[in-house]
């Protein structure tokens, strides 16, 4: 059964016990390869399959998922059981179909899901910072491409096709170290040697770091740097979740200035 179809019979069942079902639907095949000690280590093949349910009967969420295709009804019926178990709450239902503006393609059909060219990547990775008097502590080069789907009781069905491309790489020079990656939809993207140059050369640049004292300073980040503070300090405090719970430091700061006015963020799903 294909998961266009297990999504109906999933969708026709479910609607038969409750006021409205979504389903969140993934098939994935993915190889990935991994450095140790400068030379290609483990590289592993792998197919994944995920389903998720969501049920409403009576303001009543329930919620399940599974692994196994051949589990649907038993998913369904946790999802069910959980649902009647959950408090009532003001629910305005499931969207219906709407358009949706084009959005930038993330699937590459010419991305090949093969050890054999995430074996070159490897190559490239290594080739590349071998121009640079550094040891490779660890890296690695994966391939992935997916289908998605979104389906409800009330005629939403959106699927799409993703790929990914991928790789990392981590060098050392005595005490130094340094870190690249990249990742794209695109195989054409990446460019894996470039990737282990700039790592080996930001290992062997800061050979000579030393420490300097405490106080203000202007600094320039680079973009590996300024993404580990923003994904590590920035994100979580604009967590709905963070925010609702009085975790995030921006809870209470609605209508105020937070950041400097050249800061713009978008929140564009």
């Amino acid at each position: 059964m294909n998961g266009e179809d297990l999504i109906e019979k999933v969708l026709r069942a479910g609607g038969r016990a409750a006021d409205e079902v979504e389903v969140f639907y993934v098939r994935e095949e993915s190889v990935g390869t991994d450095i140790k000690k400068g030379i290609l280590g483990a590289a592993e093949e792998s197919e994944a399959w995920s389903m998720a349910v969501r049920t409403i009967k009576d303001g009543r969420i329930g919620f399940s998922s599974t692994g196994d295709p051949d589990r649907w009804k038993e998913c369904l019926d946790a999802a069910l059981t959980s649902g009647r178990m959950a408090t009532p709450q003001q629910w305005g239902g499931l969207p219906k179909p709407a358009e949706i503006p084009g959005a930038a393609p993330s699937s590459d059909p010419d991305l090949v899901v093969a050890v054999e060219d995430a074996a070159r990547m490897v190559d490239d990775l290594l080739s590349g910072a071998a121009e640079h008097p550094v040891d490779v502590v660890g890296g690695s080069a994966d391939l992935a491409r997916a289908y998605l789907a979104v389906a409800n009781t009330s005629g939403v069905f959106y699927g799409m096709d993703r790929t990914a491309a991928s790789v990392s790489l981590e060098t050392i020079r005595e005490q130094s170290t340094g870190y690249e990656f990249d990742v794209s939809p695109f195989r054409a993207d990446i460019d894996a040697r470039s990737v282990g140059e700039r790592s080996a050369d930001l290992a062997a640049r800061s050979l000579s770091g030393r420490d300097i004292e405490t106080g203000r300073y202007d600094v320039v980040l680079s973009p590996i740097a300024a993404g580990s503070l923003l994904g590590q300090i920035l994100l979580p405090a604009l967590s709905g979740r963070s925010v609702k719970a009085g975790r995030s430091p921006l809870a209470d700061k609605l209508g105020e200035t937070v950041f400097d006015e050249n800061l713009s963020i978008y929140d564009d799903p």
